[in-house]
Order: C-alpha cells, then structure tokens, then sequence
C-alpha cells in the first residue's frame, strides 16, 4: 500500500522553493520551475516540500526570516533617529532646568519620560528571540470574535418579527 501523502499526483500540491547559498529562502515564482538560474537565481538550489510537514517547516522558516527583516530595519530606524533622540532629550533637559511657567516643565517632563520608555521599548524589542509558536497567519481583528452585521449595531431582533 502506498502513502498518497508522500507522492502528490501532480505539481499543485509540491511546493518549490529555492535557497541561497547564504540561506535565503525564496518560494519559486512557478512550481514547475525547478531550476533556479532560469529566474535569474544564480548558484541557488531548488528543493521540494511535498508533505504538510515539509511545507510548515518552510513557512516557519520564511517567518523568521521576515522576523529578523522587520528587527534589522527597526534596529536600523533606531540608530538614523538617535541623534534626533539626544537633541530633543537635551533641549526638554534644559528647559525643565529653568521652566517658564508649570505647564512647560510637566510638559518637559513628559518628553523626557516617553524617550526613557520607547528607549526601554526598544532595548526589549532588541533582546527578543523569534518565536515560531506565536506566528500567526491571520490579521489581529481575526484573532478575536467580534458580532457582524445587525448585532454589532444592536439592531438584531430577538424572538418572532412581525
């Protein structure tokens, strides 16, 4: 008896993909393309997921590889904007030495405390590993159930409608 799981009948069900040498994963523009070169991937190998196995560990890899995407260009963000930081920290600094009214020092105050927190936001942010059990595929407003329709907007009638 043969496992059908295993052997897809046709190409709809195998999953192409292509890796670089430095271990950039890449879906194949078309599964029937199994040469990477055509596509102009030069020294990159072509592989197949066939089982559901296979292409969930190649969608957990693609994850993380967006993950680590997204904290290099947040990191990168970080430092462009420190300076700006600084300057804004210095100057609220400053000001709150010699306030000219209440007002003006809170608000001095309020700088200072919301640069120390997205600072400690980001040094979190830059000690966080990659997690391939909190991936999720959907968008966060599927994550919760929510009414639709007439019931969101109260207007559902309960029992017989006349």
């Amino acid at each position: 008896m043969e496992i059908l799981a295993s052997r897809p009948g046709n190409h709809n069900e195998t999953l192409v993909y292509y890796v670089s040498p430095s271990g950039e994963y890449q879906l194949a523009p078309d599964n029937r393309i199994t040469d990477p070169a055509k596509v102009g991937r030069k020294g990159w190998h072509a592989f197949e997921a066939k089982t559901a196995k296979e292409k969930e560990y190649v969608a957990a890899k693609m994850a993380e590889q967006l993950w680590k995407k997204k904290k290099d260009m947040e990191v990168a963000k970080h430092m462009r904007e420190a300076a700006k930081r600084n300057e804004i920290r210095a100057s609220a600094r400053l000001r709150l030495a010699n306030p000219k009214s209440p007002l003006d020092a809170l608000c001095n105050q309020k700088t200072i405390e919301k640069l120390d927190e997205d600072e400690a936001k980001f040094f979190k942010f830059l000690t966080e590993e990659f997690d391939p059990n909190k991936r999720t595929s959907g968008l966060e407003i599927e994550w919760k159930d929510a009414p639709i329709g007439n019931a969101a907007r109260g207007e559902k009638r309960a029992g017989l409608s006349a």
